[in-house]
């Protein structure tokens, strides 16, 4: 009997650290039943679809606005975006991680600036600004000329002086009180 105790931990300790389809689902009918107080096998007579769902509000509903909204362009993409995308993410990592090793070849040097040899072929270069030098990264800062360009046209209406001065004092934060 210890035997099979020892091999359904190995299991267990298994799906956790790797987990596979049939762990995830065992996850979320755990949370179901916890969350909702119903007995674990019950939760295994309902359909996958009406878990799933509210496991995914539940987690969604946690989200910030920004979290919300990389979620929606993630769950969007298509298959060649997401390639493209961890793509550009290795790109960077790789970019971080090569200036990360031209300053410490720099600073082994004695040297308070990185070693500027080491970041050819990346998009890095260094500035100075005052007694340091800056990283600068000339990919983003194309993405933030580009992004200024393609900011959308904003039309402000001004009220009229005349409604104004009927307003007042008035608390524009919160409605009067109705008397």
């Amino acid at each position: 009997m210890s035997e099979f105790v020892n091999d359904l931990q190995k299991i267990a300790l298994l799906a956790v650290l790797q987990p596979d389809d049939d762990a995830f689902i065992r996850r979320i009918y755990r949370w179901f039943s916890t969350t909702f107080h119903v007995p674990l096998p019950d939760v295994d007579d309902l359909p996958l679809d009406y878990v799933l769902l509210h496991y995914f509000e539940a987690n969604f509903e946690q989200l910030d606005d920004d979290q919300k909204h990389n979620k929606i362009i993630s769950l969007l993409e298509t298959v060649e975006e997401k390639r493209q995308r961890e793509l550009e993410e290795k790109a960077d990592d790789e970019a971080f991680l090569k200036m990360a090793e031209a300053e410490v070849k720099g600073l082994q040097e004695g040297r308070d600036t990185p070693d500027i040899k080491a970041l050819k072929g990346t998009s890095l270069r260094y500035q100075k600004k005052g007694n340091t030098e800056v990283a600068i990264d000339d990919s983003v800062l194309e993405e933030q000329k580009k992004a200024l360009n393609e900011l959308p046209e904003i039309k402000l209406n001004y009220i009229d002086e005349n409604l104004m001065d009927q307003l007042g004092e008035t608390d524009f934060t919160a409605p009067k009180k109705q008397s």
